[in-house]
């Protein structure tokens, strides 16, 4: 298991092709979302969707991706499936992975099954409020561009005078 970890690690950690992964059902542990969470961690700047569900990781799995999370190095991963797990985790990662989309602003799709109700409304909270910081972030780079066109061709209309 361990050296699967590792390779697990090693491979996201020099990633620059792949932007989507499906490791559900893949008797993913602890240890390899550990090691998953921490490849991803500042390091991979190209996944923007995991998909780890249906395996099993508990709490110290969802305590790492908890900290990837909140860490907000890793601004490129907008959706984390990890519901369906066959193992429990414990109310204190619940309310951790909860703290810790609360915290991000980039991540815009959590799948979870958390038992703690309080827990996933921040989930659904957090991700409503960064869908409507991306529409904004969206919305105000089309008027740069827009205002950035208007003026090249006011700079083009006077060069040509």
């Amino acid at each position: 298991a361990a050296a699967a970890s590792a390779a697990i690690a090693a491979a996201f950690a020099s990633n620059t092709t792949l932007t989507s992964v499906e490791l559900a059902s893949t008797g993913i542990d602890n240890a390899a979302a550990a090691a998953l969470a921490a490849a991803l961690d500042g390091v991979n700047a190209t996944l923007t969707a995991l998909n780890v569900e249906r395996n099993h990781i508990a709490s110290e799995g969802m305590l790492a991706f908890a900290a990837l999370l909140k860490g907000g190095r890793n601004t490129t991963l907008t959706e984390l499936k990890i519901a369906y797990q066959f193992v429990t985790t414990s109310s204190a990662a619940e309310e951790a992975l909860a703290e810790a989309v609360e915290a991000n602003e980039t991540v815009l799709k959590v799948t979870t099954a958390l038992r703690q109700k309080h827990c996933q409304q921040k989930v659904d909270r957090a991700l409503l409020r960064n869908a409507n910081l991306r529409r904004e972030r969206l919305r105000q780079r089309r008027l740069e561009e827009a205002e950035a066109a208007r003026a090249a061709q006011a700079r083009a209309e006077a060069g040509a005078e």
